[in-house]
């Protein structure tokens, strides 16, 4: 990837997002691209389940739990 890409997904139930996050989230990660999540609790709860709690390059976050600023939870991770 050589530019950051922010699309959106529109979504009715969590059975659309699932349709949706899902491939595009597995897609990064077989790309070996950081994936970053914010979403609510319920989606959070889907992806981990569908992805496990420690994936390295991919970060969920619980936008109804006091997320960070923009450029705290952007930043690179530095954990391995």
């Amino acid at each position: 990837m050589t530019a950051f890409e922010h699309p959106a997904l529109v979504y009715e139930d969590l059975d659309g997002f699932l349709a949706g996050m899902v491939p595009f989230v597995a897609g990064g990660l077989e790309r070996s691209e950081p994936v970053f999540q914010a979403v609510g609790r319920d989606e959070v709860v889907a992806l981990r389940s569908r992805f496990g709690e420690d994936v390295p390059g991919l970060r969920i976050v619980d936008t109804g739990s006091g997320t960070p600023t923009p450029p705290t939870v952007c930043a690179p991770s530095t954990s391995s």
